[in-house]
């Protein structure tokens, strides 16, 4: 099975990477506050960075185990407990039956992130498990939060993970009751005088009681509009900064509105996001201004050191899977990542043949995903899928005299924005690289358009371009694998 939920605590949701390209639709994005804690505690329990987690506010859970897991817990400290005794944090931790995980005094931030190795058998729908309480659906309550009595299966659980004693990092420190937040002015800062955007740079603002998942609002020195402090709604994003008719500044956190009608003075980069997300009442906040090539090159810093982070984890995990005349084997990771592919992409089947080894990845569900997609041009529908995935993997040794079969070894380049795909820096130039380019790390492979800005590319990874996985001016995803390396 899974867990039962003895208590519910102050405010516990599923939350995962998000409804994903739905705004226009009016649905807010949803998922985990704290993005960087969500991916850490997945990457400690050998889960993809967007499986779902348990987010934990301010008083955490009491949860029973019917079943043998592990388990790890990030973000804000609640103090966290396994049978009454502290749970190190940042660590992945093996649970077993009749186990009992709580929390107690909440030492720092007001978050906590607690992911399941294997995931958790909750329904998908718009294509993620969190739960969106404000529209009242997602996650296994319809869009509520847990409460005594529910029960959450398990999807894959394991009872141990290879390298326990090395899956574990240094704890993020949110207990600091002073902060600054780098953010990038605009879009709307012209409707505020200079002396007013002087003044939210140069002046700290406390956070007040009014926060939650939607927004954190603050209070200190008053800001000026020119005008009457409203505009025509147009869209907002998470970190938006909204200075409304009464000038205190109020940041949108991941379940805000997708418009609103108030000028915004600035944007919090994405990388002091997390921050946001693990503030309390009384967090004092100073405001620094960055330009928008320094807020990518500390997001790039932050994608590098998180994919570094990942790779470091997968590394405990290569397992190999053998046939009896194959010495040389795909690892579980890469089966993984194929599977990934497959599946987000509606692709009906992938083949993959290389000195004796056919690998066959079938997806059963692409072709009805398709069907539906037709009727949805005609009848717009929502389709709740089932949490289990519908891939199917084989692998055949077509020598079966030969033990020298070795399949390439998988490494991929992913996205590290959500945007536009493009080869080249403009039309009709040449690509940045093709089948067979050696990169080194940093080097550009691509630029991806996000908000008509254009963001160069780099690579996380030295080695030889083996397969190109999108196509020029195509839209891709957050972590969606661009380029196969070998």
């Amino acid at each position: 099975m899974g867990f039962i939920v003895k208590k519910g605590g102050f405010l516990t949701t599923v939350q995962d990477q998000g409804f994903i390209g739905y705004l226009q639709q009016g649905i807010s994005p949803a998922g985990c506050a704290d993005h960087q804690a969500f991916q850490i505690a997945n990457y400690l329990v050998d889960n993809f960075e967007g499986e779902a987690v348990l987010e934990a506010t301010i008083v955490g859970p009491v949860l029973e185990f019917t079943e043998d897991n592990v388990i790890a817990v990030t973000g804000g400290d609640l103090s966290a407990q396994l049978n009454g005794d502290p749970l190190p944090m940042y660590r992945a931790v093996a649970v077993e039956k009749g186990d009992v995980l709580s929390f107690g005094t909440m030492r720092s931030g007001c978050r906590a992130y607690i992911a399941f190795a294997g995931g958790l058998d909750i329904p998908v729908l718009f294509g993620s498990r969190s739960t969106l309480m404000r529209y009242k659906f997602g996650g296994p309550n319809s869009g509520k939060a847990l409460t005594d009595g529910d029960v959450i299966r398990f999807l894959s659980p394991k009872a141990s993970l290879p390298g326990m004693e090395e899956r574990a990092v240094e704890p993020v420190d949110y207990s600091a009751r002073e902060i600054t937040l780098r953010v990038v002015l605009g879009p709307q800062d012209y409707l505020i005088p200079q002396e007013s955007v002087e003044r939210f740079l140069s002046s700290p603002y406390t956070v007040t009681k009014e926060m939650d998942r939607v927004a954190v609002r603050t209070s200190g020195e008053a800001l000026n509009h020119i005008g009457n402090g409203t505009i025509v709604s147009d869209g907002l994003c998470i970190g938006s900064i909204q200075v409304p008719p009464n000038g205190q500044p109020i940041i949108m956190v991941c379940d805000y509105s997708t418009t609103g009608g108030y000028p915004k003075i600035a944007t919090v980069i994405s990388a002091d996001n997390p921050l946001v997300a693990q503030v309390t009442p009384g967090t004092v906040i100073h405001f620094q201004s960055v330009d928008m090539a320094q807020a990518h090159e500390i997001y790039m810093e932050q994608y590098q050191k998180m994919c570094a982070l990942e790779r470091q984890m997968r590394a405990l995990s290569e397992k190999e899977i053998r046939g009896e005349k194959m010495d040389k084997v795909f690892s579980i990771s890469e089966l993984q990542t194929l599977v990934k592919i497959v599946s987000a992409n509606r692709i009906d089947e992938l083949r993959y043949v290389q000195e004796g080894v056919e690998l066959n990845i079938k997806n059963s569900k692409a072709a009805s995903s398709a069907g539906q997609a037709e009727k949805a041009n005609e009848s717009p529908v929502v389709v709740a899928e089932p949490a289990p995935s519908p891939v199917s993997v084989t692998v055949v040794n077509h020598e079966s005299a030969v033990t020298n079969a070795v399949p390439a070894s998988m490494k991929f380049i992913r996205s590290p924005l959500v945007g536009t795909f493009y080869a080249a820096s403009a039309p009709g130039e040449a690509p940045f690289v093709t089948v067979g380019s050696h990169v080194q790390m940093g080097d550009t492979i691509g630029i991806i358009e996000l908000m008509k800005v254009m963001n160069s590319i780099p690579s996380d990874q030295a080695g030889v371009i083996a397969e190109i996985l999108v196509t020029d001016g195509t839209p891709v995803e957050y972590g969606q694998p661009l380029m196969r390396l070998e």
